[in-house]
């Protein structure tokens, strides 16, 4: 998979969303945290 590529559609997804709401913010690290660990 090209993550490269995967974060920056991440990254224009998440333009919808408000990101400094808690909850958002909470998916979004939950999410890099995901990615960290699969890539190891």
């Amino acid at each position: 998979m090209n993550f490269q590529k995967a974060e920056k559609a991440f990254k224009e997804y998440l333009k919808n969303y408000n990101v400094d709401n808690g909850c958002i913010a909470l998916k979004i690290r939950h999410t890099y945290e995901v990615v960290k660990k699969v890539n190891t």
